[in-house]
């Protein structure tokens, strides 16, 4: 052993850009809505993807809903959101029996948006006052 060695290498994070946070708790709240949209997306994945895959998105999707915290649009929790969403609209699961009678629902506190229930919504209750 060389005792002329100088003292071992320490790793160094790399700098972090001016404004830059690396804390969750410095991150603002995630929205009602955006908890919202990546719970349902967790369960349209399961159901659209069988299998592991399908679990996989879905532990995801719920893990970024459950951290509670806004994170970058880069991350992969918001970019899932995002894909799921795109492939839902391309590609919705056939509407639910049960809903049948209702073309569309109304999307509360939207601006007349409205949807069409699917499979996916099943465990969810109705929002119209019937």
């Amino acid at each position: 052993m060389n005792t002329n060695d100088p003292a071992p290498h320490a790793v160094e994070a790399s700098p972090v850009a001016p404004g830059q946070s690396t804390d969750l708790a410095d991150r603002p709240p995630l929205t009602a809505e955006a908890t919202a949209a990546a719970l349902h997306v967790a369960h349209y994945a399961t159901l659209t993807y069988e299998g592991p895959l399908g679990e996989i998105i879905s532990q995801e999707l719920r893990k970024y809903a459950e951290s509670g915290v806004q994170l970058p649009p880069s991350a992969m929790g918001p970019r899932l959101v995002a894909a799921m969403q795109r492939h839902q609209a391309r590609q919705p699961l056939p509407p639910a029996r049960s809903w049948a009678h209702l073309p569309a629902q109304y999307i509360p506190g939207s601006a007349l948006k409205w949807r069409y229930r699917t499979v996916a919504d099943l465990d969810q209750p109705a929002t119209d006052a019937h």
